[in-house]
């Protein structure tokens, strides 16, 4: 969670990082208007906006809803991924 686009906020976050690895950016259309922010597309270039969706909450928030607009960051093609461990049968057993 990057709270308001923020880093003091979020200081486990940055532009940096969602540029390298993507992410999706929402926020409520009611109160921020539907297209997002100027700053937010120069900040985040390889970004998508996608089409806003109406959240319905239910049980005990039951009657808030809310207008949610969403901005798709794509990852940098060119930045270098983080090598991930693959788990098999005989990796797990070896844990035990």
């Amino acid at each position: 969670m990057y709270a308001g686009l923020k880093p003091i906020t979020s200081p486990w976050v940055s532009d940096e990082e969602i540029n390298k690895r993507g992410a999706m950016i929402v926020w409520n259309i009611d109160e921020t208007g539907k297209a997002p922010p100027s700053s937010w597309l120069s900040r985040f270039p390889n970004s998508t906006v996608l089409e806003p969706f109406q959240c319905h909450a239910g049980g005990a928030a039951q009657g808030l809803n809310a207008n949610v607009g969403m901005l798709l960051v794509s990852p940098d093609p060119q930045a270098p991924q983080a090598a991930t461990k693959t788990r098999t049968a005989k990796s797990d057993k070896a844990l035990h």
